[in-house]
């Protein structure tokens, strides 16, 4: 039977460790920690370019998960009014916090998880120390006229590095061909290398 190991560093979108490592630090930490012969390791998180899924590859990940960079697809559920968002967000768009549940009233989640989405109104109402009942009354009214200025986007912090929504098949085709491009390039350094060694 298969079994994999499905880690995600602080960079993901939605759900998860308040306090996770990034990636970058939590694959090595969890492959060192695995048997060779072990499940395999999915590394999640931020990840959004074929550059990306080939780093995690070489830093000896199994396999990559994308989630943020399929919500800019025809086929995500998502609302035109979150894909247009998700289109115009910066590098540094997405927060970590309970606020986006609080006000989405979907709390409940054990201690520690949290959820990452786009720093919106919604984070600046509790930046600002708003107190819960206006943070509802803005979320709830600005639901009610249809602003996109306060709704929940969950979205990893690979956002900005995506400006255009696609179809399922073209972003996949685009991300293996990235990442081959980037392996290629690795495997070219290091020819390069044992030519000079």
């Amino acid at each position: 039977m298969l079994k994999e190991y499905g880690i995600a560093g602080i960079e993901a979108g939605g759900h998860g460790g308040a306090k996770a490592l990034p990636l970058f630090q939590l694959l090595p930490a969890v492959l060192a920690a695995v048997p060779e012969d072990g499940p395999l390791v999915l590394a999640a998180g931020g990840v959004a370019t074929g550059a990306q899924i080939a780093l995690f590859l070489t830093l000896g990940a199994s396999g990559v998960v994308l989630g943020t960079r399929f919500l800019f697809t025809h086929e995500s559920a998502y609302s035109a009014a979150r894909k247009d968002v998700l289109v115009q967000a910066g590098l540094n768009a997405t927060a970590r916090g309970l606020m986006f549940d609080e006000v989405g009233r979907t709390m409940g989640w054990p201690d520690g998880i949290d959820g990452r989405a786009i720093a919106n109104g919604i984070w600046r109402d509790h930046d600002e120390g708003l107190d819960l009942d206006e943070r509802l009354r803005r979320f709830d009214e600005g639901g009610a006229r249809g602003e996109s200025e306060r709704l929940v986007i969950w979205a990893g912090m690979g956002v900005g590095l995506t400006d255009k929504i696609q179809s399922a098949e073209e972003v996949v085709r685009e991300l293996r061909w990235d990442a081959l491009l980037a392996l290629q390039r690795t495997s070219i350094l290091l020819g390069q290398h044992d030519n000079h060694a």
